[in-house]
């Protein structure tokens, strides 16, 4: 298993480092792509200068690993929780990597970050840039996928595919 920490640094083409969800309960029509403006649905997280950020508890946050990661199309990868010492807090909601992703056609890809669902857990919490946040565990398949993972995440972002790019 491979630890893997957050990412509060980000782009240096943005100053957008994640997503916090609005509370507002809209729908999304999961079968739209590059449809939603995301205003509508989140606020944007800018770098902070001072290096952390903090997630209020029931609060939804999009954010991502410093490191890369990639899965050859003969493994699979499951992001799981670190032990309760590292903090009261999710960071693996949609916690299943599939093979290929960050691996490119033929191993030519040097990896993507992964993009995690964070959300606070009985009180508000910290998060600073670095911290570890997750870990992932492989498996091997019985069988490699026909095709290898060429989905929304072929680039690093944040957003889902039903959001228009920021």
């Amino acid at each position: 298993k491979l630890v893997y920490t957050l990412d509060l640094v980000g782009d240096p083409e943005s100053d957008i480092v994640g997503y916090r969800a609005h509370s507002r309960g809209r729908v999304l029509d999961l079968s739209k792509r590059n449809y939603y403006a995301p205003d509508d649905f989140f606020e944007p997280i800018h770098r902070p200068a001072s290096g952390e950020i903090c997630i209020c508890k029931g609060e939804f946050v999009l954010l991502r690993t410093h490191e890369r990661i990639r899965v050859p199309p003969h493994l699979a990868a499951e992001v799981k929780a670190l032990d309760g010492r590292s903090g009261n807090f999710f960071a693996h909601k949609a916690g299943f990597i599939d093979s290929g992703y960050g691996y490119g056609e033929n191993g030519s890809a040097l990896g993507l970050p992964i993009t995690l669902e964070v959300s606070a857990v009985g009180r508000n919490i910290i998060l600073r840039d670095g911290q570890r946040i997750c870990r992932v565990a492989f498996e091997r398949l019985r069988k490699p996928p026909v095709k290898a993972y060429a989905g929304n995440y072929t680039k690093p972002r944040l957003l889902p595919k039903q959001f228009r790019a920021a």
